[in-house]
């Protein structure tokens, strides 16, 4: 639904072109500037971090995001331009339906999964062909095959708490020589809530992370993880 109405927000004239959020094309709600001075609705910048090729970037400009949007501050400056720019009524509908769709991204279950670092990047969509050949990893990959979501983590750096992680759901794992060769796709970008080396994997590293993708391939099951 767009807005009703123009306004003066601060003495300044604006207009709905002037607040509409480039992701979902409409007047943002909950509106979050980055540092690119560019900005987005809370939910769409949540969940293009979570699943777009680039999500770690400003869709506008390509600036690194250095906030992170489930928790930053709204900009007061754009959302009082958006209280401007809409009637009570269509305000009010906006962030009925925002708050739907808030409540879906952040009550996702919290998973437990293995973590596979390997220092080449990778992007959402992406499918993945590995050789594993330590301990750990062979390992993780029989116990992904277990899982009910059959999925796991891949990071290009060292796992910590706060950071990325890709979800990778795991297509195939196959004995070959030293290890087992697996192929998979990256499905989005989660954040890590948590990370543990569990004991006696050989250094298998876990992490904790929300991910509607991995809810619905996990269904009503609970995916096998560590401690």
């Amino acid at each position: 639904m767009r807005g009703e109405r123009g306004g003066v927000a601060g003495g300044v004239d604006t207009s709905e072109e002037d607040v509409t959020c480039s992701i979902c094309l409409e007047v943002m709600i909950e509106p979050l500037r980055l540092g690119c001075s560019h900005a987005f609705c809370r939910a769409c910048l949540i969940q293009a971090r979570r699943s777009a090729p680039d999500g770690g970037r400003c869709g506008i400009c390509r600036a690194a995001i250095t906030i992170d949007p489930e928790t930053a501050e709204p900009d007061a400056e754009v959302a009082a331009k958006v209280a401007a720019v809409l009637s009570p009524k269509a305000l009010r509908e906006r962030e009925k339906a925002a708050k739907i769709v808030m409540k879906t991204l952040l009550s996702t279950r919290v998973h437990s999964l293995p973590i596979f670092a390997m220092n080449a990047a990778v992007v959402p969509g992406q499918i993945i062909s590995l050789h594993m050949f330590e301990p750990r990893y062979a390992l993780m990959s029989r116990r992904v095959m277990a899982s009910a979501s059959k999925t796991f983590l891949y990071v290009t750096s060292s796992p910590e708490a706060g950071g990325n992680a890709h979800l990778v759901q795991l297509q195939r794992a196959t004995p070959s020589g030293d290890g087992v060769d697996i192929r998979g796709k990256a499905l989005e970008i989660v954040k890590l809530d948590q990370v543990w080396v569990e004991d006696g994997t050989h250094g298998l590293r876990y992490g904790k992370c929300r991910s509607p993708q991995a809810d619905a391939l996990a269904g009503g099951a609970e995916d096998n993880g560590g401690g």
